[in-house]
């Protein structure tokens, strides 16, 4: 009865939290109007998963037995079972104009996507360890992810009165974004792990612009077309090591090669990616109409698939996490990016170094009361800030963000998975214009620990 009792509790927080999420989804329709996605190659969106996000981003320190870590590949040695992960999210924007003597009212946007899939395994079966009856001092897993890397979806009118040519509107939509296929492998002995991300960089950018010139004497558009399609390898690595506080208790007939877990220990670590090249391949198309009285002419250029060259900005993010096993974890993160490296040929812009700090964490009451789910949850809040790469008015954006979040421990066909919940607050600012946005993340982790089990028979 009392197990009949906790899986309804299960069940009904699950319905209620997957209900919430659909009618916010139902909301969030896809169109994004961010008045930053014309720089660069697009917004950049978060690559940490959920439980990640919610302590504010920190993933150099990062790691978990049940969940995995894609920006440090190095946490794959602490995986003990096969994690399926999958996230979406959606996303209210409020946009306001700055500088200006009588400011604008706020445009609210709202949208919404998949966030990321991505599986991760071990290459050892957590039940053979136990029937070994020790803790191993060697671990190994890999992993596969996809997750949109940038986002470009931009709708603006620019509307200026010329006394010459009259009015003059122009009107400019971005759209499309890139993405990362990436394999991850990592290994762990004793309290070192290292790993490497090897990964598929793609996507398609297009922007379409028409400039109309219109007045009682004559008229003109001047349509401009271009249609980018990036694709190139990236590469990175990751790096841990973790230092034992306090270690726990040890039977006296233990085995002195066997490596134990530390009940408090410190984590340092170190992950980056490189600055991987990669090509495009674009199409333009731009012409200008003129219209008096019933006689049209047009001039302009046309190219289709021009092979062009790009290079991505490195990323290092170096970080510091305290836990006190299940029960506790604190950590903090510093990334520095090296975007001035960036370069594009088919759409030239120049982007500057950026840097991100994040600090968060988690904290569970009583991981192991099984009598009460309230104190297995992890509570999770976090902060980060930091400077984009992209500029706007002649200085760097700059943005900041609050988190905040539940990872609840679910049974799911006999298997401890979990459900992650997600809410972040922040602000992206420039000189120009602000956009304030709260975002709400649903992220689903189901775990397994049968695969690469080696059967014995009597």
């Amino acid at each position: 009865m009392v197990l009949m009792r906790y899986w309804s509790n299960y069940k009904l927080i699950l319905a209620l939290t997957f209900f919430v999420f659909c009618a916010i989804w139902a909301k969030a329709q896809p169109n994004d109007n961010s008045p930053f996605a014309s720089l660069g190659i697009g917004n950049f969106l978060d690559q940490n998963f959920v439980h990640s996000s919610n302590m504010g981003g920190i993933s150099a320190g990062y790691y978990d037995q049940y969940q995995w870590n894609a920006q440090n590949p190095a946490s794959l040695g602490y995986l003990k079972y096969t994690s399926f992960n999958v996230a979406a999210y959606a996303e209210r924007s409020s946009l306001q104009s700055v500088g200006n003597e009588v400011p604008n009212d706020n445009e609210i946007v709202w949208n919404g996507n998949l966030r990321y899939l991505s599986l991760g395994m071990p290459l050892r079966n957590v039940i053979n360890v136990l029937e070994e009856r020790k803790e191993q001092s060697f671990g190994a897993g890999m992993g596969l992810s996809l997750m949109p890397f940038t986002r470009a979806a931009q709708s603006t009118r620019f509307t200026e009165i010329d006394p010459q040519v009259g009015t003059i509107v122009q009107d400019i939509v971005r759209e499309g974004g890139t993405y990362r296929l990436q394999w991850s492998g990592g290994a762990r002995y004793r309290n070192f792990s290292a790993g490497v991300n090897l990964g598929y960089f793609f996507g398609t950018l297009d922007r379409n612009q028409v400039v109309s010139l219109s007045d009682d004497r004559t008229a003109s558009i001047t349509v401009s077309e271009s249609s980018s399609r990036l694709q190139g390898f990236t590469s990175g690595y990751g790096v841990m090591y973790t230092l034992p506080l306090l270690k726990g208790i040890y039977d006296e007939e233990d085995d002195p090669e066997a490596w134990k877990s530390p009940r408090k220990s410190i984590t340092f670590g170190i992950h980056g990616r490189f600055g991987n090249d990669f090509t495009t391949r674009s199409s333009r198309f731009e012409r200008v109409i003129h219209g008096v009285g019933i006689v049209d002419t047009a001039e302009g250029g046309f190219a289709v698939d021009v092979k062009e060259n790009g290079k991505l900005g490195a990323e290092t993010t170096f970080g510091i996490t305290y836990r006190d096993q299940q029960r506790l974890m604190i950590g903090s993160n510093l990334t520095l990016g090296q975007w001035s490296e960036y370069e594009n040929e088919s759409d030239p812009q120049t982007l500057s170094d950026s840097w991100r700090w994040s600090v968060g964490g988690t904290w569970r009451p009583d991981p192991d009361d099984v009598l009460n789910f309230w104190n297995r949850i992890g509570y999770q809040a976090g902060f980060n800030m930091g400077e984009d790469p992209r500029s706007l008015g002649g200085e760097q954006l700059s943005y900041w963000s609050v988190t905040a979040g539940l990872e609840l421990p679910v049974f799911y066909t006999q298997q401890i998975s979990h459900v992650s919940i997600g809410v972040e607050y922040g602000k992206v600012k420039s000189p120009v214009i602000e956009d304030s946005y709260l975002r709400f993340t649903l992220g689903m982790t189901f775990n397994d620990n049968k695969w690469f089990l080696k059967r014995k028979y009597d």
